[in-house]
Parts: C-alpha cells; structure tokens; sequence
C-alpha cells in the first residue's frame, strides 16, 4: 500500500471497519496491494469484499456454510471457503498468504491454551508465506475495554509468543475514528520467521505449545471477577 496515499479510490465500498484502522494495520505490518490476504471468520464477505475492491487478492473463510453461501452469491468471482480449521482447506497447498485475519472463528471462544487452539494457529501460519502476518482483531467502545472473543489481547499475545516470530500488541483508540459509537480496537499480531516450514513443523511447534501452556486462560478470571 503507497504510505504517502490515504484517499480511497473510486468505486471501493465501506469497509466493516473504520479505513483508518485497516490503513493503519495495513502501513504497520507493510502489506502491498495485491498481496494475498485470508480473512478467517470472514461471516458473509464484508471484508474480502473490500479488500478485493482496493486491490488486494482476498480470500474468505468462515465455517458457517450458510454465510458462506451468501458471500459466493454476492461475489462469485472472489473465493470463499467453508470450514472451521484451516488444515482442512490448506493443508496439501503452499504457504500462500501475505496476511490472515483472524476474527471469528469459534474455536477461540473457549480457552485459547487448549491443545485445539493452538493447532488452529498453528494452521493458520502454515498457511502464511515466510515473513507473513497473523493479526486478530479486537473491538469494544470507549466505555468498554475491548475483548477478543471475550479474550484479553494481552492473552492472546502470549498464546501466539509460543511460536517463533515477533509479537506485538497495537491499540487503537476512539480519537482515531469519527465514530459515533466510539468504537476503539486492539490487534494483537505475530511476523512468523522467513525460514520456511512445512505443516509437520508447524503443528509439532502447536503440540509444544499446548504442553507448555495447557489450561484455563483469561476466561477464568474473567469468571471469577464475575462471580465475586
């Protein structure tokens, strides 16, 4: 993406998220237009939509068969996928994908430490070129902290630490936005290495990770507070 450009060519519908934020996330981690970009939980294509209309080769998948459906029917020329892993889908191909977004799988709604979860991960970056990018997307508002699938992003940056790359967190604040609802978001993101690895490799780093920090996550606390 040109840095020194913010204007939004002609023709390209509103995104489902602010165009600052995506602009931001974008410059953050250098993704070029025409990249690959995997929106994973992508409902029914907002996002895939977008991105394919600023120029970015866009992929969505979400393993709601009906959403998907939808999705295919508003745009067949763009790829959508049903599943809920994505081992399932890209196991047998290359690592193919500049970015994955990762926002609403339901795998992660439960504790992000199980032995699941981290294969899930794991399979995401399998799926990402050497050097790629898995980002997840936290939203809440002003009055609310955001949550990430009822997750601490700070959670969520140590169950990605667990794999080899660089972490890091970004917020993004209401300031950022004219949003009348005030909305502010939280990424939570991991660079993997640019030594490549096979799937093998990626889900032995998955099965080491789960033996590390097998258990309750955040979600346990959260309870408590709640109970008390």
């Amino acid at each position: 993406m040109d840095r020194n450009r913010h204007d939004v060519p002609s023709g390209v519908m509103e995104p489902p998220y602010p165009r600052r934020l995506l602009r931001e996330v974008f410059e953050r981690n250098r993704i070029s237009l025409g990249a690959h970009v995997l929106d994973a939980g992508c409902g029914r294509g907002a996002l895939v939509r977008y991105l394919a209309s600023l120029g970015f080769e866009a992929t969505g998948l979400d393993e709601s068969e009906a959403d998907i459906e939808v999705a295919r029917q508003q745009s067949p020329e763009l790829e959508f996928i049903v599943g809920g892993t994505p081992r399932e889908q890209f196991g047998t191909k290359s690592a193919t994908f500049d970015l994955v977004f990762a926002r609403g799988l339901s795998i992660w709604t439960r504790s992000i430490y199980s032995r699941t979860s981290f294969l899930t991960t794991a399979g995401l970056l399998s799926c990402l070129r050497p050097g790629g990018t898995l980002i997840f997307v936290c939203e809440g508002t002003a009055a609310r902290a955001p949550q990430l699938f009822q997750h601490d992003a700070l959670c969520f940056a140590k169950h990605m630490a667990q794999f080899p790359g660089s972490c890091r967190i970004d917020r993004f604040p209401a300031s950022l936005f004219s949003s009348k609802t005030a909305l502010e978001f939280t990424t939570a993101s991991i660079q993997i290495d640019r030594v490549g690895k096979s799937n093998a490799e990626w889900d032995q780093l998955g099965l080491k990770a789960s033996s590390a920090l097998d258990g309750a996550c955040c979600l346990t606390s959260h309870s408590q507070r709640r109970a008390a």
